[in-house]
């Protein structure tokens, strides 16, 4: 099982930032994601919408407590993203979350296309 995390900006553009998380999942040596991540305080953006429909995969929205619960799991960080949600980490913690007990982080937080990218690979790996 492979989690992309996904973090955005109001500027992002779904076609572009669908190129970025595929980019993300290659980089992890991955071919296939199992869902896309994305933290629930944001419900409402159509972005992680059209994302999730553009690569084909099932969008989870994850709650705050269970990014919470990640952040000691997190390898990045982030003083702007922490003043703006409260969490220094959202895709990594997100993707975490999404992949299960015992998940490890394939690839960090990525930047780019006005996205946050992080992979995580769940127990139930295929």
């Amino acid at each position: 099982m492979s989690v992309a995390g996904f973090g955005w900006c109001h500027a992002a553009q779904a076609p572009a930032a669908a190129d970025f998380v595929r980019q993300v999942v290659r980089q992890g040596g991955h071919t296939a994601l199992t869902c896309l991540a994305v933290p629930a305080f944001r419900r409402g953006d159509a972005l992680p919408e059209q994302v999730a429909a553009r690569l084909g995969v099932p969008l989870l929205w994850v709650p705050a407590e269970a990014i919470q619960a990640m952040q000691g799991l997190c390898q990045t960080g982030s003083e702007k993203v922490l003043k703006e949600t409260g969490f220094a980490a959202v895709a990594e913690a997100c993707a975490l979350a999404a992949a299960g007990p015992g998940a490890v982080l394939l690839v960090p937080r990525q930047t780019g296309e006005g996205v946050t990218c992080a992979l995580a690979e769940g127990k139930d790996a295929e």
